[in-house]
């Protein structure tokens, strides 16, 4: 193998590495927001901002090849659209949902040895 194709790999893991690292505390932010949203009269902006939460690490996570991680993002990122399509506070089947989504996201965190 190449000197730069070596490179390329140790920094795309390197890369991957630190991206690893900053998953419990994004989890931990969408955690929190939706703590705020369920607590809020009027939350259309945070439940815009937490699908945008969702749908950026659906993306990232399948970019850094954590799979399952993007697959259950991306059902909390569906679950928050239809809470926003609805236009409903967020109660019942739907705000349950999203509460299963996000344990579905946080269980999806790669583990400790996958992280190295």
């Amino acid at each position: 193998m190449s000197r730069s194709k070596l490179e390329l790999l140790q920094f795309i893991e390197a890369q991957r590495t630190d991206y690893r690292r900053t998953l419990p505390e994004k989890v931990a932010r969408i955690e929190a927001l939706w703590q705020d949203v369920r607590q809020a009269d009027e939350a259309q902006d945070k439940l815009g901002v937490l699908e945008r939460m969702a749908h950026n690490l659906h993306g990232t996570a399948g970019t850094y090849g954590s799979r399952d991680l993007s697959h259950a993002s991306h059902a909390l990122e569906l679950a928050v659209r239809a809470l926003l399509d609805a236009g409903a506070p967020p109660t019942g089947a739907l705000q349950q949902q999203i509460t299963e989504a996000i344990n579905m996201v946080r269980l999806s965190l790669p583990s400790e040895s996958s992280q190295s």
